[in-house]
């Protein structure tokens, strides 16, 4: 099982990923619970991760060679070798983050020139440098990257490069906390959907059973009716049979309890049918006073929507502001953010509510709680609730016609 690669070089800080590989070049696959153990000889020159990547030291002031061990969990161990070389110029430091008007200066070490002469060079030149000083401007818009290069004086063939970032300066506090009074005030609208929050719908079920109730008292009743005449046939048939007479008068007193039954349930029936109507009719709480549920539901759709947005722009805002890479070019996505995220979640509600994902529905038939989520979601992931809309679009007015046939035939 041989290590890959067998033999590299490096110099100051630079790094080598190495794999332990089986016969036919694929890694070598370790048991759960157990791992490759990866050493450096010498020790301290250089360091390993768990992984096989190796380090370099910060600094190879001499040519050395590294030899590097990985033993399997089971198996020979193996080894590879690591050359470690000294740059022909070391330059100081490697790699530096400056903001607008701050300054840094670097050094370079020329082996083999005790005077240390090098030309610098800055790319690109953004901000003339004085010697090795190099102030950042006073006006930065975007990160950006300007290689520092340093070439010696003596042998113009060697030289090293750094690496400066620059960065805008951070975003002025008070714009800052502007953003973020704007975004608790989108977070209070939680309590103005609250307050939109219907009643709740008398039960459709308990409807149903009221009338599957009256059908079957009727159905008695007309059973009771139907013994009723063939008790009073028998008895026109045999006018002085007591027996019949009592059976006749039987059938007529379940007849009426029959009937009385009937009337009972359907005016249960009528009475919560009542209820519901009146219920799915109840105006509800709307911007400025009361409305149809209807417009209620939209109201919701729209704010629910507003608080998906705040719910993933506000996160953005924290990370960006506690990482302090708040940048004032995101302003504008912050404030239309939760804009967005309410008009495109009604979109997706009249979508819905068309008939285009699934059957046509009545505003009563709604899961008021899955709307609400729903529509949530789609202020959160605005990007994927889009594509959907894409998608559905592209298959509806999917045209067989492509673009060539669209062009002007006499260009």
């Amino acid at each position: 099982m041989p290590i890959i690669p067998r033999s590299v070089k490096l110099t100051n800080a630079r790094s080598q990923q190495f794999t332990l590989v089986d016969a036919t070049g694929a890694a070598v696959d370790v048991p759960a619970g157990a791992n490759i153990r990866w050493t450096v000889h010498p020790g301290g020159a250089g360091a390993i991760e768990p992984s096989g990547l190796y380090t370099a030291p910060g600094v190879v002031a001499a040519s050395a060679e590294v030899t590097i061990m990985a033993q399997p969990p089971e198996g020979d161990r193996e080894t590879a070798t690591v050359q470690l070389v000294p740059p022909e110029v070391i330059l100081t430091p490697g790699k530096v983050k400056l903001r607008a008007g701050e300054a840094q200066r670097f050094t370079a070490v020329v082996m083999g020139d005790p005077a240390n002469e090098v030309q610098w060079t800055f790319a690109p030149t953004l901000n003339p440098p004085v010697g090795s000083l190099y102030t950042a401007p006073e006006a930065i818009h975007e990160d950006q990257d300007v290689t520092v290069i340093a070439t010696s004086v003596v042998d113009p063939h060697k030289s090293a490069q750094a690496t400066v970032t620059l960065l805008p300066k951070p975003l002025w506090a008070g714009w800052t906390f502007g953003l973020m009074l704007y975004l608790a005030a989108i977070f209070c609208l939680v309590f103005l959907l609250i307050g939109f929050w219907p009643p709740g719908l008398y039960d459709r079920a308990e409807v149903e059973k009221a009338r599957d109730a009256r059908m079957a008292a009727e159905t008695v009743e007309q059973e009771a009716s139907a013994a009723q005449s063939d008790a009073q046939a028998a008895l026109n048939k045999s006018p002085n049979d007591d027996t019949l007479k009592k059976k006749l008068a039987d059938a007529l007193a379940a007849a009426q309890n029959a009937a009385e039954a009937r009337k009972k349930a359907l005016a249960n029936e009528q009475d919560k049918a009542e209820k519901l109507r009146k219920s799915e009719d109840t105006d509800v709480r709307v911007p400025g006073g009361k409305g149809s549920r209807e417009v209620n539901l939209l109201w919701m759709v729209v704010v629910a929507g507003a608080l998906g947005s705040f719910v993933y722009s506000a996160r953005s805002f924290v990370d960006f502001v506690g990482n302090r890479m708040i940048r004032g070019s995101w302003s504008a996505w912050y404030l239309m953010y939760p804009l967005l995220g309410a008009a495109l979640a009604l979109i997706f509600y009249l979508v819905v509510r068309g008939g285009f994902l699934n059957g046509a529905t009545k505003g009563s038939d709604l899961n008021i709680y899955g709307l609400v989520a729903i529509s949530g979601m789609v202020g959160m992931f605005s990007k994927q609730a889009t594509n959907k809309l894409d998608e559905l679009f592209s298959t509806m007015f999917k045209s067989e016609k492509d673009d060539r046939t669209l062009k002007n035939k006499l260009g």
